[in-house]
């Protein structure tokens, strides 16, 4: 299965070497933040589940913000 990462979160224009996926993806950096709304909840147990949820929320973000722009 291949996973839409969304592109670079923060582009740069290439120069240097650095191409426009460069960096953090922007399915990382959904999956960062939203791991920080998990940890900040009580009662969530074992990091590997939360983790998985983060990235979850972030494959369904970029879902989301496909179907948005088309």
């Amino acid at each position: 299965m291949s996973i839409d990462t969304g592109g670079s979160a923060f582009p740069n224009p290439p120069m240097g070497g650095f191409g426009p996926e460069a960096g953090m993806s922007l399915r990382d950096y959904f999956a960062g933040q939203a791991l920080l709304g998990l940890l900040a909840r009580p009662g969530l147990d074992g990091i590997g589940d939360v983790v998985r949820m983060a990235y979850e929320a972030a494959d369904y973000a970029i879902l989301e913000r496909q179907e948005v722009s088309e």
